[in-house]
């Protein structure tokens, strides 16, 4: 064990094996996805719970199977996230902009925008309030 740290509620137990830090405080943290396909030509992926290094790999299998024109990424119930998240994102927005299909994250918090602010890659993002607003914007495209 690397760490341990503990304040409050939670509990930050670091362990250092072959070279990779774990955490056990994110590991407790899974992340859910929710698929939602009620929107014509369009699907929603609702995140419950953090988007890290150890969990984004089914994200990314789920947006490179969507083949719908509209790929919504609700991130309201997405606490935190950490550069691998963020890569993730990154990815699934070039990616689908290459195919000429769109992508629009929906209900990021303060966190989430100032991650991606401090990255510089906000402005590669739609960003709106709602999915109703995501679905709204792209009509207007």
């Amino acid at each position: 064990m690397a760490a341990c740290g503990e304040s409050g509620n939670w509990k930050l137990t670091l362990h250092v094996i072959r070279g990779v830090i774990e955490s056990e405080f994110m590991q407790e943290k899974p992340l859910e996805i929710e698929k939602i396909e009620d929107f014509p030509g369009a699907t929603v992926l609702r995140l419950h719970g953090p988007l890290l290094l150890g969990n984004f790999f089914p994200l990314q299998t789920m947006v490179r199977s969507d083949n719908s024109g509209l790929l919504i990424v609700d991130v309201a119930d997405m606490p935190y996230i950490d550069s691998a998240g963020i890569g993730c994102l990154v990815g699934a927005h070039v990616s689908r902009e290459n195919s000429g299909r769109k992508l629009v994250l929906v209900g990021a918090n303060e966190r989430l925008l100032t991650s991606l602010k401090v990255t510089k890659v906000d402005q590669l993002f739609v960003l709106v309030p709602t999915v109703e607003q995501a679905l709204s914007h792209v009509k207007k495209a």
